[in-house]
């Protein structure tokens, strides 16, 4: 699995949300790279984005 988080801010998300990220990774065992990314905007409504690839 491959993981891309796109984030307007990547400070916001890692002070706010990666606690979070890292409790759901663990209890689901998930083993993937994962690439944070800052990027000027999303959608008029999103923060964060995340684009998942899982290959068998």
């Amino acid at each position: 699995m491959k993981l891309t988080i796109y984030s307007t801010s990547t400070e916001e998300f890692i002070n706010n949300c990666f606690d979070l990220f890292q409790e759901f990774v663990a209890k689901h065992e998930m083993k993937q790279a994962v690439t944070l990314l800052q990027v000027v905007a999303l959608n008029d409504t999103l923060n964060i984005e995340l684009n998942a690839t899982v290959a068998r």
